[in-house]
């Protein structure tokens, strides 16, 4: 019922639902619309986060953070919300590269939208802030690449290795026999496809690829 309400409210209407201050776990009405309301109102929540963004205390309301440590910007980028995080963004730019508590950062979470092109879109605005770094890597010891190419998200990696200069050697193993795999993806991931597609472009961007970069060499499996 709270997030039918939410979901029916005006920006300022938002804020008195939630006490100005946030819900009870501390999440501000700027998190509750980017991460909280249903895909389905996604331009009511846009349109409601653009309008907090533009109130007084948008920068202290964009400092709290939801389950797992996720900040407003990183849950929105997550779900592909792409005008979100440009409001987000053009408020609180040194938000950009704030990872949750597994590391990951907004880039790496792009990885997770469902559109290839919007999770593109939302890695371009966080790298045009000049704070991202792009071969951050979570606890796992995954970068933005890694998880884009293993969610086979390839305008997302073309965005990262020509805007981002992510080192395209990281999205590749290693095998005994020196043949070069993309690190494993997801279970319905096409490694064809994907080493294809990879190829292509480390050849349009004149990357050599006959050995080993930064990654560690490790046996493909799966």
């Amino acid at each position: 019922m709270f997030q039918i309400l939410l979901e029916m409210a005006s920006a300022s209407d938002c804020k008195i639902l939630l006490n100005d201050a946030g819900d009870s776990a501390g999440r501000s009405p700027i998190w509750w619309a980017a991460g909280g309301l249903r895909s389905g109102v996604y331009d009511r929540g846009a349109e409601m986060v653009e309008a907090l963004c533009q109130e007084p205390d948008a920068a202290i309301q964009l400092d709290s953070i939801g389950p797992g440590d996720e900040n407003a910007i990183a849950v929105a980028a997550r779900k592909g919300r792409y005008r979100m995080v440009q409001a987000m963004i053009a408020a609180r730019p040194d938000l950009a590269d704030v990872p949750d508590d597994h590391g990951r950062t907004p880039l790496s979470m792009s990885e997770e939208a469902t559109d290839s092109g919007i999770a593109a879109k939302i890695a371009e605005v966080l790298l045009q802030t000049g704070r991202v770094n792009v071969d951050s890597r979570s606890s796992t010891g995954r970068t933005p690449l890694e998880y884009a190419v293993a969610g086979g998200k390839m305008e997302l990696v073309r965005v990262l290795v020509v805007q981002g200069g992510a080192d395209l050697k990281n999205a590749f193993t290693w095998d005994a026999e020196g043949n070069l795999h993309p690190k494993k993806g997801y279970p319905e991931w096409d490694e064809q496809r994907i080493l294809t597609a990879l190829r292509a472009l480390a050849k349009e961007q004149d990357i050599d690829l006959d050995s080993p970069g930064q990654t560690d060499q490790h046996p493909h499996s799966g």
